[in-house]
């Protein structure tokens, strides 16, 4: 390739934005002396846009809402109560390991214990949501394939009710309600609820005590 063959493709590429053509140490000379190289390329904003950048990053802060879901950190003992069926509740005992993860925006928990008579694992996350003002929790364990959502909040006297949907056995998806009691610094208990024949009727009820 020829010298003006070359120029002309180094061209071509500099007009496709495919290749930065950098000025000669002296091309500025006698031209906006003190003016950084680069200062031409800086990007342009305006008020909307640094407005909206300011309150992303101001929703993206945790707040006193994480800090109820810091409460909740640390090793527990859980007493489940279940209500699968007509008469008393069957009883089981667990162990909850919470730890708040992404700085501190999160609540992850860890369940080891038994349910129904069966040894199960699971596991939960729950945070809160600065722009809709609510919480959010999500659990899965290997008694089933599906999961549990919720949403609600924010938290009223240490108490945080939430709605959502779980599957039932059948595959279904049926309604359910939680409320998180923080009692104390070293226990919280769990009530889910669901609605059958227009009435409210408990689910489960878990105590946790801290270890």
């Amino acid at each position: 390739m020829n010298t003006k063959h070359l120029i002309r493709a180094l061209a071509a590429l500099a007009a496709c934005g495919l290749l930065t053509l950098a000025p000669s140490a002296g091309a500025h000379e006698g031209h906006d002396h003190g003016k950084p190289a680069d200062a031409a390329a800086a990007p342009k904003t305006d008020a909307a846009h640094d407005a909206m950048m300011a309150e992303m990053m101001k929703n993206a802060q945790p707040g006193p809402d994480h800090a109820v879901l810091a409460e909740m950190t640390g090793t527990w003992k859980a007493k489940l109560k279940s209500w699968f069926a007509p008469g008393p509740p069957t009883e089981s005992e667990g162990t909850m390991v919470n730890s708040m993860i992404l700085g501190g925006r999160v609540l992850e928990g860890k369940f080891s214990g038994s349910f129904m008579g069966q040894p199960m694992k699971g596991v939960s996350m729950m945070g809160y949501d600065n722009s809709k003002k609510e919480y959010w929790s999500l659990w899965a364990d290997d008694m089933s394939t599906g999961t549990m959502w919720q949403l609600g909040g924010p938290a009223k006297d240490k108490v945080i009710a939430m709605k959502g949907s779980m599957q039932n056995p059948d595959g279904s998806t049926g309604e359910c309600y939680s409320k998180t009691k923080m009692v104390d610094k070293n226990t919280h208990v769990y009530t889910m609820t669901t609605m059958m024949a227009g009435k409210e009727v408990p689910l489960m009820e878990i105590t946790y005590t801290r270890q």
